[in-house]
């Protein structure tokens, strides 16, 4: 997401396992030059699998990205290149530094879409400038997060509170933010720190984890 921005290039996240058929409504409206995935992920004590869910995305979909890469997870190796293109690993091997692209205020800067449950998921724009100034204020005015401070958003990039409020606020606000791989369980975000990640200074939790850690059997959770 960040090496897009540093481009200008636009983003397009989607969840990780997202299904094949799901995933194609998507490529052919948004139409991406490059898919980038990784080869599989951990949620919870489960392994996924993400190449084969993306080759039948590709296969289904009209429109045929230029090139796909694949970031190998050493638990859950796929084939060492996707057929459109090299693996990530390759991919830093063979690239060119690049400097920083300007952009304009009002271009933009990444496509989520919706869910799609009442009908086609429609791609909600957002741009650079009001997006960046909008995130900058809520963080000091809303959630009283300063520059220096360790923020944890305990969502999912996939949402727009991910792409908000793990990735794109914190940093713009000179703030470190934790990242967590998995469903964080109850336990784990009411701890002072998150295994080795640093003491945090301030957490917000989505309705969906709050839920997830209650069901872990604990009732109390951490949020701010």
């Amino acid at each position: 997401m960040l090496a897009c921005a540093r481009l200008g290039a636009v983003h397009s996240v989607v969840f990780g396992g997202f299904a094949p058929h799901e995933l194609a409504i998507r490529i052919n409206d948004a139409r991406p030059k490059v898919m980038i995935t990784a080869s599989g992920a951990v949620e919870g004590k489960k392994l996924l699998e993400y190449k084969p869910l993306l080759d039948k995305a590709i296969e289904e979909a009209e429109y045929k990205p230029g090139k796909c890469i694949i970031f190998q997870r050493p638990d859950r190796e796929s084939p060492s290149h996707c057929r459109t293109g090299p693996g990530l690993g390759r991919a830093y091997g063979e690239g060119k530094a690049c400097g920083l692209h300007a952009v304009k205020a009002t271009d933009p800067l990444y496509i989520l879409y919706t869910s799609g449950t009442t009908g086609k998921p429609k791609g909600v724009v957002r741009d650079n400038g009001g997006h960046a100034v909008a995130l900058r204020w809520s963080m000091e005015h809303i959630y009283g997060v300063k520059p220096g401070d360790v923020y944890w958003a305990a969502s999912d990039v996939g949402w727009v509170v991910g792409h908000s409020y793990i990735v794109y606020a914190p940093l713009l606000t000179g703030c470190t933010t934790v990242l967590y791989e998995g469903n964080p369980s109850a336990r784990l975000m009411q701890a002072p720190s998150g295994g080795s990640s640093p003491s945090t200074t301030s957490r917000s939790c989505s309705p969906r984890q709050r839920r997830s850690a209650r069901s872990s059997g604990t009732t109390r959770t951490a949020s701010s």
